[in-house]
């Protein structure tokens, strides 16, 4: 018997034992906190015995099924994205700046811009006024005969704004390049111009969804338009506004000079809601776009703009419709960085 007892008090330790060994390897000292901290044991024999390890498993194994389900989502997210990036490569204007949509509600803010070389009297500013208000006019009119309704607000007084500057706004009329000593001139200009009016502040009083900026510059000169694709990776120009730069004469097609008339007005601002030129591009793609579309406004600009027409391919750019037959998008640049707008 004796041997028994010892036998008994042998196994009974040896069971101790184990079961000191079982707790241990399921929690350790934390020595940041003081803390004792459970962690998952070797075997899962033991794990109904802590009811509070089963918990922490429980939860660990939900927050890992949630983030997965958040990343699967992100992914997709991201999937879709790139794959109308790839469908449209050259959709790089659109949902982006100020001008996001040519649909809806829209609002052009003018400014007549007197720089060291020239700068506009009463009647000149009147005469602006008028040309951009049939520009309105002729776009409200397009967008109705592809079934959009657009309202476009631009010739309220607080919509009107002077500014000066000491800079020399010019371009070559040969080149069309706008000319500064510092790149970055153009843009501190531009982010003043917007600190007259506060975007959201003019946008809110007049309910519009998309605001274009039209800077007027009394003088000779090719105009060009600045939208947001332009500096789209440039952390220095979010939050500015949309511009378009128009001189008020400008060489026409024959080199004469000419004054600038509603449809260059219409012209530069299609450019800000995705519009892009048809005359500025190779040979073989310039044939296409005057077969395709020989009255577009992007491609041939008439004193008279009522001799203009928006193709189906500017209006497929500004969101007038879904989609456009393949043929015409030969005519975009695939790599969607259209440099030179005009």
């Amino acid at each position: 018997m004796r041997h028994s007892k010892k036998y008994i008090a042998v196994c009974v330790l040896s069971l101790l034992l184990c079961f000191s060994m079982t707790f241990t390897a399921s929690r350790y000292f934390d020595n940041n906190t003081g803390a004792i901290r459970a962690v998952k044991p070797a075997s899962g024999v033991m794990t109904g015995m802590f009811p509070e390890i089963s918990a922490i498993l429980a939860a660990r194994a939900e927050a890992e099924a949630k983030a997965k389900a958040e990343a699967a989502a992100k992914a997709s997210a991201i999937l879709a994205e790139a794959a109308e990036k790839q469908k449209r490569p050259y959709y790089t204007v659109m949902k982006a700046g100020t001008a996001k949509y040519f649909t809806e509600d829209c609002l052009f803010i003018n400014i007549f811009l007197t720089d060291s070389e020239s700068s506009f009297d009463e009647d000149e500013k009147l005469a602006v006024r008028e040309e951009v208000r049939k520009a309105a006019v002729y776009l409200e009119k397009k967008a109705a005969d592809y079934g959009k309704q657009i309202s476009i607000t631009c010739d309220e007084d607080d919509l009107f704004l002077d500014y000066s500057t000491d800079l020399v706004i010019h371009t070559d009329p040969i080149e069309g390049e706008f000319d500064f000593d510092d790149e970055y001139d153009l843009y501190g200009l531009m982010s003043r111009i917007s600190l007259l009016r506060k975007t959201e502040d003019i946008a809110a009083k007049y309910g519009a969804e998309n605001v274009a900026y039209i800077i007027n510059v009394n003088k000779f000169g090719r105009s060009y338009a600045i939208p947001r694709d332009f500096f789209i990776n440039n952390t220095y120009l979010e939050g500015l506004g949309e511009f378009c730069i128009v001189f008020t004469s400008w060489n026409d097609t024959e080199g004469n000079e000419s004054e600038s008339t509603a449809t260059v007005y219409a012209h530069e601002v299609l450019h800000l809601f995705g519009a892009v030129d048809l005359y500025n591009m190779e040979e073989e793609n310039l044939t296409l776009a005057e077969e395709y579309f020989p009255d577009d406004i992007m491609l041939t600009m008439w004193d008279d703009i009522n001799m203009c027409n928006i193709g189906e391919l500017q209006a497929f750019l500004i969101g007038w419709i879904k989609e456009t037959d393949e043929k015409y998008k030969a005519l975009l640049d695939p790599s969607g960085i259209l440099y030179q707008v005009s």
